[in-house]
């Protein structure tokens, strides 16, 4: 199947933002503690003093898919277990960050013992972009999906040369 790619679906965790306990050690954004304040438009601090910090670009990145029209989701395993969605960490910090609403696509928050690749085989033709070598390889095995990996992007703003020319083959 051949076609341009109009839907993009982000991972949360370590894909937009790194988070970290007050010993600089990686957590995930699940184990933040409320309330949480805006240090900066890129940086959230928790109520014991970690932090969550959005990745160089990403903001920039999505805002300018989000301007061309493409349409925008996420789909995490990093759900607090049983939480409601007022309560869920990562939504509230896409809020702080003011990125959630540009998430009009798919959005799934989901516990870790979730498979993505479940999601987005009913997610019709798009761009997957993770952190996860599990997730990303189930992924790939699906025709109509694009999985890129997080770690082989080192500016988010590397990616818009490739971004028109992808497509399924």
């Amino acid at each position: 199947m051949n076609g341009a790619i109009d839907k993009f679906i982000f991972d949360l965790d370590r894909t937009l933002w790194d988070t970290y306990d007050v010993r600089d050690n990686p957590i995930w954004a699940k184990q933040l503690i409320p309330p949480y304040r805006l240090l900066s438009a890129d940086k959230i601090i928790d109520d014991v003093g970690a932090y969550c910090v959005l990745k160089d670009g990403a903001r920039e990145f999505i805002i300018n898919l989000f301007n061309d029209d493409k349409e925008l989701g996420f789909l995490s395993v990093g759900a607090l277990y049983e939480a409601s969605d007022e309560r869920q960490p990562s939504l509230q910090v896409l809020k702080l960050f003011g990125l959630y609403d540009f998430f009009k696509a798919e959005k799934f928050l989901v516990y870790k013992t979730e498979k993505k690749d479940k999601y987005l085989e009913h997610m019709g033709l798009c761009v997957f972009i993770d952190d996860s070598d599990q997730h990303l390889q189930d992924a790939r095995k699906l025709e109509n999906v694009v999985a890129i990996d997080k770690k082989s992007i080192k500016i988010w703003n590397e990616i818009f040369r490739d971004i028109e020319s992808i497509r399924l083959q």
